[in-house]
């Protein structure tokens, strides 16, 4: 069971890397194509595509997501902000944003309730947005059905086409390229822990095939040595430095 136990979680690793190479690398791809989406027709968003851009404006949020893992929670908050090239119309999406950037989100919301009041002459700070466009799905498009019904009621009149369906999910080529690096590194240790241990297995099953022919032993319950577990070291390395580089990325959660 211990071995059987050992080539699944190998197995597992080896998947799991494959797909985070392939998430990794899409990501990469995409936010080097990515649209403007300040200057994209409002009704060409997709799901799917990747988008950047700044922008001085952030009108709210309009969902809260809390999550507890090992003791520790994490939020996030969907804030709206102006795009498209639409000079007559504001339209507004959502951008998934995390708890560190969570307080410049919110200086720019009171910057420009400020603004909108008159209270300044103009806006005062920028931001950059490089990421996913996601279609808004459950309690996400839940609340933002909510909070459109909302404004209508407080305003009197139709918001229709004025906010997406969709959310951008924010991207940082730094952290890409350190999941490529991880999940590469679980591939390769992962690829060769299995070939290792069955260029092992069939040598020793060779070597006791040899040996019961010349003695007349034999027994059904032969048990093989488990495979080192040493590649399991040298991984568990890869991935703390690793999240040390992505704790670095997130501090700077601005870069494209």
């Amino acid at each position: 069971m211990g071995k059987f136990r050992f080539y699944v979680t190998m197995v597992v690793l080896f998947v799991l890397g494959l797909v985070g190479v392939t998430k990794g690398l899409r990501d990469l791809r995409g936010t080097n194509g990515a649209v403007n989406f300040n200057e994209m027709d409002y009704d060409a968003l997709k799901e799917g595509m990747y988008v950047r851009g700044t922008t001085d404006m952030v009108v709210d949020y309009y969902c809260e997501e809390k999550t507890t893992k090992n003791g520790a929670t994490s939020t996030a908050r969907w804030y709206l902000i102006p795009y498209s090239n639409d000079t007559e119309t504001y339209r507004f999406i959502a951008v998934k944003v995390f708890d560190k950037m969570i307080p410049d989100y919110e200086k720019v919301v009171d910057d420009t309730e400020a603004y909108n009041s008159g209270e300044v002459a103009k806006l005062s700070y920028e931001l950059k947005v490089n990421g996913e466009v996601k279609a808004c799905e459950g309690d996400v498009k839940k609340y933002l059905n909510e909070y459109i019904a909302e404004v209508e009621k407080e305003t009197g009149e139709s918001w229709d086409g004025v906010f997406a369906p969709y959310y951008i999910q924010m991207v940082h080529t730094g952290s890409s390229k350190v999941v490529i690096g991880i999940c590469s590194a679980m591939v390769v240790i992962s690829a060769a822990v299995l070939i290792f241990s069955f260029i092992k297995a069939r040598k020793e099953k060779a070597s006791y095939d040899t040996y019961s022919s010349e003695t007349g032993y034999s027994s059904s319950a032969y048990d093989q040595p488990t495979p080192a577990a040493q590649p399991m070291d040298e991984l568990d390395k890869i991935l703390a430095d690793a999240d040390a580089q992505v704790q670095k990325d997130d501090d700077n959660p601005y870069q494209y």
